[in-house]
């Protein structure tokens, strides 16, 4: 009796083993890098098409990029992602982090002074900070001083030193009439 109980399980196991492989195989898959990398270059054939960004094609975009680089860190995808989110508004945020993670995975990739550039472009444009801006232009010149944007970067340094030089100054008299003003 034990031999044919045996059996039986065999017989169940065989059975049910391929079975489940089968309806497992058969059903709903995850999507591959294939499938992401070719819904990744349409998108990015659409977007690229037009003059303007279409801003719910960029954020569909940008979600795909961000699924991309979880699989696989690429400096190309990090510089198009930041590329994509410095022209949707608002996704100042998101273009800083792709910029900064190229930089710092990849200084010696032939993005990264671009990227170093946006980042000095968005403290100086997107959030009005010219003190960081004025850094970042710096770090600009000591990493890359002989990039071809370098002659840009000094200039948007002295730029941006003047102005907080002008803030400093403004501050400075309004504190002393305030003063004035008090005896």
């Amino acid at each position: 009796m034990v031999f044919n109980t045996m059996r039986q399980m065999s017989r169940l196991i065989f059975f049910i083993v391929p079975t489940m492989l089968f309806i497992v195989a058969c059903g709903e898959s995850k999507p591959t890098k294939e499938n992401n990398n070719e819904e990744l270059k349409q998108l990015e054939e659409q977007a690229f098409s037009t003059e303007e960004l279409d801003v719910e094609l960029g954020l569909q975009l940008l979600r795909a990029y961000r699924a991309a680089l979880k699989e696989q860190l690429d400096p190309e995808m990090l510089f198009k992602a930041g590329e994509v989110a410095y022209n949707l508004p608002g996704n100042e945020d998101a273009a800083m982090e792709f910029f900064t993670r190229l930089t710092i995975k990849y200084p010696k990739h032939e993005r990264a002074p671009y990227a170093v550039f946006y980042r000095g472009l968005i403290y100086e444009n997107r959030w009005n900070d010219k003190e960081r801006s004025a850094d970042i232009w710096e770090e600009f010149l000591v990493r890359y001083p002989s990039h071809e944007l370098a002659n840009n970067a000094a200039e948007l340094l002295t730029m941006a030193r003047d102005t907080v030089d002008d803030l400093e100054k403004v501050l400075k008299w309004k504190d002393q009439e305030t003063n004035e003003n008090v005896q």
